[in-house]
């Protein structure tokens, strides 16, 4: 489908204004992802996760750990994919140009940026596939509430109730059924 930050963060306006606030968490949390320099979807989802009735948001990763992967939160996933593909396709005219060469310094110079766009290349698949994957597996409850059962169906315990934006991290998948986390203890 059509993705943009620009659409989910409209739509994240349009869910908020409607007072539908895990819609808008969901669709500000997207708008994140494409665009996470955006001070307008930052403060809007700020504003969003305020009001939820259980006050449950992701974890803040610590400003130590942001710092020295600044790359990983500075660029959404669009770039860093962008990126990647760039240092691939850089990586391959360096290796053209080590192959064809004749010259013993050329084919050296070619042979060390050849292993730096490798390295390049590898990092920024590797973050990209890992923000792409951190984001398939949050969650945020758009109903109005939702009954959370120790296993994969009602007939277990009623455990509590969650309510509209409380944000959750997916474990596993079974069916309609999810395994979560919610502030960092297991629950089903």
């Amino acid at each position: 489908g059509l993705s943009s930050p620009a659409l989910s963060y409209n739509l994240a306006n349009a869910y908020y204004k409607t007072g539908d606030l895990g819609n808008a968490i969901a669709y500000y949390r997207k708008a994140e992802l494409f665009a996470p320099r955006d001070a307008d979807t930052s403060a809007n989802l700020k504003r969003a996760l305020s009001q939820t009735e259980d006050n449950i948001a992701r974890k803040e990763v610590p400003s130590a750990l942001r710092s020295f992967f600044f790359l990983y939160f500075y660029l959404g996933l669009q770039e860093q994919a962008k990126l990647a593909l760039i240092f691939w396709i850089i990586l391959w005219l360096v290796l053209s140009v080590f192959i064809l060469s004749k010259n013993g310094s050329v084919r050296g110079v070619a042979k060390k940026l050849a292993l730096l766009f490798l390295v390049l290349t590898l990092v920024f698949f590797a973050s990209a596939s890992y923000k792409y994957y951190d984001a398939t597996h949050q969650g945020v409850v758009t109903d109005k509430e939702a009954k959370i059962h120790a296993g994969p169906d009602a007939s277990y315990t009623e455990m509590f109730v969650l309510r509209s934006g409380s944000e959750v991290k997916v474990t596993r998948s079974q069916g309609n059924w999810k395994k979560i986390l919610v502030n960092q203890e297991e629950e089903q």
